[in-house]
């Protein structure tokens, strides 16, 4: 029974860890873009930090793009550990007297609120992903001009 607690703890904790990374993906402020910028002498020297800009945010990008497969990955590993948990449990009951259901719905609910919790992880990384994909976008419009 604390097989299925375990996993959905572990999910969540893993979901909770990725979110977490996700939000180290921002972009620096547009005065701190400009700030470098005008630490530079040399037009050459400021279209490197531009070129580095635009391959952090390709970085970023690629990162993001792949923002809510851990959640989701997780959500469904929570959730069928749970369920399979449920249903050795249920299995191991049936040739005794004694039921085993208490123990099976503990283990689907366990893998039930992992699933849930993973799934609201990964709603809140998309929408970090999005406001991060725009303020990459806003970030690298300022340096244009």
């Amino acid at each position: 029974m604390l097989a299925a607690w375990f996993v959905a703890v572990a999910c969540s904790l893993i979901s909770a860890w990725h979110l977490r990374r996700l939000a180290r993906l921002a972009p620096p402020s547009r005065s701190e873009i400009r700030a470098r910028l005008a630490a530079q002498a040399s037009a050459g020297e400021r279209s490197e930090i531009v070129q580095a800009l635009r391959e952090e945010r390709n970085e970023a990008e690629r990162l993001l793009s792949l923002a809510t497969v851990w959640p989701r990955s997780l959500a469904r590993i929570s959730l069928a550990s749970g369920t399979a948990l449920a249903v050795t449990s249920l299995a191991k009951g049936l040739g005794t007297p004694g039921s085993r259901l208490p123990g099976g719905m503990l283990e689907f609910s366990a893998g039930f609120v992992g699933m849930l919790v993973c799934a609201g992880f990964g709603r809140q990384a998309r929408d970090v992903a999005a406001k991060h994909r725009q303020a990459w976008r806003d970030a690298l419009r300022a340096v244009s001009t």
